[in-house]
């Protein structure tokens, strides 16, 4: 009488592929737009006064900030990428080193880094919650889609 329920066959985090893309596609329209727009995330990092950035989570904006900053010759801002699964990333990531959670917290604590750039879309807020528990101040943690959204357009393209 109903039709069979199935069960997730390509699952991200509980989320099905097409589910997760429908969430992330109006935050990479806005990046679109904002790079037709000449803007790029090293302005926002100029914005925040962010001069040593640690980006966490390795994702596909993890990969879009790097290439961002890589044409705005603006890398070496970038101290280090942390990520749960560091240990699959011995060699580093486009070059940068991934350390642990831990690390990350402690290159803040230690001045190394200013700010922390939470490049996971789908876990931000309790990624946020770890660094705030931490002892990361909550002004010192942005999202990317922050960063993203931050940018004031006048119009649209």
């Amino acid at each position: 009488m109903f039709p069979e329920v199935k069960k997730y066959t390509n699952t991200y985090n509980g989320a099905d592929r097409n589910e997760r893309y429908c969430y992330q596609a109006p935050i990479v329209m806005r990046y679109l737009e904002n790079k037709l727009r000449d803007w790029n995330i090293s302005d926002f990092f100029d914005e925040v006064g962010a001069k040593r950035v640690a980006l966490y989570a390795i994702t596909e904006f993890t990969e879009y900030v790097l290439l961002d900053l890589a044409q705005t010759k603006d890398m070496e801002k970038v101290v280090c990428i942390g990520d749960k699964a560091y240990e699959k990333y011995r060699a580093g990531f486009k070059a940068v080193s991934v350390v642990s959670p831990e690390k990350v917290t402690s290159c803040y604590m230690q001045g190394e880094v200013d700010k922390i750039i939470i490049c996971s879309v789908s876990h931000a807020n309790a990624i946020f919650d770890d660094f705030i528990k931490q002892g990361v101040a909550p002004g010192d943690i942005i999202t990317v889609t922050s960063a993203i959204f931050s940018y004031k357009m006048e119009g649209r393209v």
